[in-house]
């Protein structure tokens, strides 16, 4: 189940064609700005019955490199909003097993101007019934 919806949100970053990166958190793959990092943050049971629904939550974390002519910020903000443009209200076509759709509950910044980039954690939310999910294709 986690897997699949990796595989998902990771096809769905790389379809937006705005990153150098889209990396697995763990992975040594170097990273090319601006990149995406993706991982699985949290997993939470969810108060339901008669079914059990899980929520997970996976961090896209978008970086930007620091330029000194003002770029940066916009360019941020630019990919932030196509980010969550592209998950708030997503539900993949070949995915079952979902309640409703993917939220995008907030974007925090991380730092700033750490290691010579922006780091912007895109919080991506989605709830699941673990016994129904399953990939169509």
């Amino acid at each position: 189940m986690i897997n699949d919806l990796f595989d998902v949100i990771k096809a769905r970053l790389e379809s937006l064609d705005r990153f150098g990166s889209v990396t697995e958190a763990l992975s040594t793959q170097r990273r090319i700005f601006p990149s995406c990092d993706l991982w699985l943050a949290e997993i939470r049971e969810v108060e339901a019955r008669p079914a059990e629904i899980l929520e997970l939550v996976f961090i896209a974390q978008v970086a930007v490199a620091n330029d000194e002519g003002g770029q940066q910020q916009r360019q941020m903000h630019d990919h932030l909003d196509a980010v969550r443009a592209a998950f708030n209200g997503w539900r993949p076509a070949d995915v079952v097993g979902m309640q409703k759709f993917f939220r995008v509950p907030f974007v925090k910044i991380e730092s700033y101007r750490d290691y010579g980039a922006a780091v912007y954690p895109v919080n991506l939310a989605v709830r699941v019934f673990p016994d129904k999910f399953a990939r169509t294709s």
